[in-house]
């Protein structure tokens, strides 16, 4: 039998080096960054992607602060923050996914974490914000806009935050409270029992009175009788009102005993 000339002979190093056995798993598999990470030296790891994933979470989960620690060394040894950009504009929509389930996992820490930041580095936070509105001035007041027209109950609760930490008034009021106000008077003005869309918070005593910031001083009002009662105590505006001949509102208290046993009627 007659052997092939030496280029018709097939490179049999080429053959064996396309695959690579995992030594963890021992399962061979295509020796490419498909299925092994690269080395900083252009090697290829000797754990498959899965091995070293699984070895690597349980290295940390033994020592999560000498993993920290690696992490740290390796990000400035190699230049991490420039290997992110690189990795996130190769595939951003995976590192967009990533960042959402982390953010989605700790709500509570990173806010907590924000916050501590701001307040340690407040005077400098608050010039870089004017020193960004100043150069982006039409592009801060459209995105402010559009933001309140898309949400306005919270931008009438933040207004009313303002209001509240200006005048020093006591009291703190969450969203979830305000919400919870909302729902146990069933979507109605609290001074005239009408259904409304747009109710908005009213501080039964007026904060210019004294009165606090707090679930048990907000009631919702519909814009005519929160532009009607103002900063004045509900019976100093009831008295108004009469001398005027005008309707006299109801008192919140007795709005709501009447919602909660459905006698309200519907105007």
């Amino acid at each position: 039998m007659t052997a092939l000339p030496d280029q018709d002979q097939p490179d049999l190093s080429r053959v064996v080096s396309r695959a690579m056995a995992c030594r963890v798993c021992g399962v061979q598999k295509p020796a490419t960054e498909a299925y092994f990470y690269r080395r900083s030296n252009g090697d290829l790891h000797r754990e498959c992607r899965d091995c070293f994933k699984r070895l690597k979470n349980e290295r940390y989960r033994r020592d999560p602060e000498h993993a920290r620690q690696v992490a740290r060394e390796s990000y400035h040894r190699v230049d991490g923050a420039a290997a992110k950009r690189r990795a996130r504009a190769a595939k951003p929509e995976v590192y967009i996914g990533i960042a959402a389930r982390y953010e989605s996992a700790h709500l509570t820490e990173r806010h907590e974490k924000r916050v501590a930041r701001h307040q340690a580095n407040l005077d400098a936070d608050r010039a870089a914000g004017r020193d960004w509105y100043h150069a982006n001035r039409e592009r801060a007041i459209a995105t402010a806009l559009r933001w309140i027209r898309e949400h306005p109950e919270q931008a009438q609760a933040n207004t009313e935050k303002t209001r509240a930490r200006r005048a020093q008034a006591p009291g703190v009021l969450t969203t979830a409270e305000w919400e919870a106000k909302r729902t146990l008077y069933q979507g109605r003005c609290a001074y005239c029992g009408r259904a409304s869309q747009s109710l908005e918070m009213d501080h039964v005593v007026p904060l210019a009175c004294g009165g606090t910031h707090a679930v048990d001083n907000v009631v919702p009002a519909c814009r005519p009788c929160n532009r009607s009662k103002g900063g004045k105590l509900v019976a100093d505006w009831r008295e108004d009102r009469r001398r005027r001949g005008e309707s006299l509102p109801l008192d919140p208290d007795a709005t709501l005993g009447a919602i909660q046993s459905v006698k309200l009627k519907i105007q």
